[in-house]
């Protein structure tokens, strides 16, 4: 099974393949997936993590990505994109939580009860490897 921080570390690891490689994001995710989770077909096609980072590519937040459409998800972009602008309220508190701390916080108030699928570990380390352009959250 997988650890959810491993998805943190496909994050960073597609991230780069786009910055050094000029690979498209959904392709840095795919190659970035296989190499952590060699092991797990599952693990690599898992969506919620993966929309999550496709999102906060799609609105052009991380340094150095084109805003562009790059998934059609819905609410795993706006997950990242509400925990993002939670952040910046006050990233010294935000960034010293863990992903599920951090999904607690964001989903205390919506109407129904959403479990967490890995979207925190993606934006945490997104954060954390000081890969988000502030002025565009």
């Amino acid at each position: 099974m997988a650890d959810n921080k491993d998805y943190g570390l496909v994050a960073i690891k597609a991230y780069n393949l786009i910055i050094k490689d000029n690979k498209k994001p959904r392709n840095a995710w795919k190659y970035a997936s296989k190499k952590v989770f060699c092991n797990s077909e599952s693990s690599q096609n898992k969506s919620c993590p993966m929309c999550s980072f496709l999102g906060s590519c799609s609105e052009g937040i991380l340094i150095g990505v084109d805003k562009s459409e790059y998934t059609t998800s819905v609410y795993n972009k706006k997950y990242a994109i509400d925990a993002l602008t939670l952040i910046k309220k006050d990233k010294a508190k935000y960034t010293n939580y863990t992903s599920k701390e951090l999904w607690e916080v964001l989903t205390k108030n919506y109407s129904k009860k959403i479990r967490h699928n890995s979207q925190m570990d993606v934006v945490l380390a997104l954060v954390k490897n000081g890969l988000i352009n502030w002025e565009l959250v």
